[in-house]
């Protein structure tokens, strides 16, 4: 037949549509890579996707005082994507037998197939998880995959003894692998992750919290000291991305998402030039400058791209520097407008 099984595979997977979707299809009102799509989907889903994320209702068709029907466009191919990423999750055996989904997934790939090689390591937990260490619509995942803060936590700073390894499922960074610690309960609860929570005196809090000028003012002290702080993490981000590279992951990225134009521009005039070797790094580069609105957000992006930078260590730096301007010797003080430093007595 000359075509591939992979592509034999997909062909028999459209048998599984809903009649609703094999009708679109039949007639030429959907086309095959939307009729893909939603073969990844359950019944009960493929009709809420061809409501919500195929067809787009333009205007209502009348005959007199009948209405007959409704006129329809086909939404984009990435609206439909999205939508079903989100309502997916992603299939361990795709991961060792579809070329395809190793290519976009190639460190969840790699983890399952050392384990697959025999090599000592334990098996990979399968959680759920959105970026920025969000988590999805509980009631859109799974019942057998883990969920962020009811059954797992992510270990990104101190290392517990319990910490083990899983791979992201289900939600926006899905193909990530990670560390989490799971010791919830029991007699070897985590107190790294899961320490006991002490019910706090609402009273006592309200006495020990400042009026809300001094939190203003110390907001804005802060803010003007990062200000400071950022265009050195900028540097270090942009050096950082030296190694990114175009992959099929973050061309699907660019191609379902809009980007801050302004911010891409930014970005290509400090690179220097925008070329299909740059194209990568710039998307990178725009996605980490839009956390860089506070510490704990260039802390995230500077992660991101495994940029080296003490952005706390910077900000006190900063800190000390801008105290020493306000700190002018007296003796300066009147020289520069002209005073005397010392009082003379007048002689009559």
């Amino acid at each position: 037949m000359g075509k591939s099984p992979a592509h034999i595979g997909r062909r028999l997977k459209l048998l599984t549509l809903i009649d609703d979707a094999k009708h679109a299809l039949r007639d030429g009102r959907m086309d095959v890579a939307r009729a893909e799509l939603l073969t990844k989907l359950s019944p009960e889903l493929q009709a809420k996707a061809l409501e919500e994320a195929v067809w787009l209702p333009m205007f209502r068709v009348r005959e007199g005082d009948q209405e007959t029907g409704t006129l329809a466009t086909l939404e984009p191919l990435s609206e439909l994507r999205w939508w079903v990423e989100r309502r997916t999750r992603l299939d361990v055996a795709d991961l060792i037998a579809d070329d395809e989904t190793r290519a976009l997934f190639p460190e969840a790939s790699e983890a399952v197939r050392e384990i697959e090689w025999g090599v000592d390591a334990p098996p990979l937990l399968e959680v759920a998880l959105d970026r920025f260490g969000q988590s999805p619509a509980q009631a859109t995942i799974p019942a057998d995959v883990l969920r962020l803060n009811r059954d797992y936590r992510e270990v990104t700073g101190k290392k517990c003894k319990f910490a083990q390894r899983a791979f992201v499922v289900f939600g926006d960074r899905k193909g990530e692998v990670l560390l989490v610690c799971c010791e919830k309960k029991g007699p070897t609860t985590c107190n790294v992750h899961w320490p006991l929570k002490v019910k706090a005196d609402p009273s006592a809090q309200a006495a020990k919290r400042p009026p809300w000028e001094v939190q203003e003012a110390e907001r804005k002290r802060v803010q003007a000291i990062w200000e400071r702080v950022r265009p050195d993490v900028e540097k270090v981000i942009i050096a950082a991305s030296a190694k990114v590279r175009t992959t099929p992951k973050l061309l699907q990225e660019i191609l379902d998402r809009t980007t801050n134009i302004a911010q891409s521009a930014a970005v290509i005039k400090a690179i220097g030039k925008l070329t299909p070797e740059t194209f990568g790094r710039v998307y990178v580069i725009a996605d980490a400058f839009d956390d860089l609105y506070s510490v704990d957000g260039a802390e995230r992006a500077l992660k991101a791209v495994n940029g080296f930078f003490d952005v706390k260590k910077a900000m006190k730096a900063a800190e000390a520097a801008m105290a020493s301007e306000r700190t002018v010797p007296k003796t300066e003080a009147k020289k520069a407008t002209g005073k005397p430093t010392k009082k003379t007595r007048r002689v009559a």
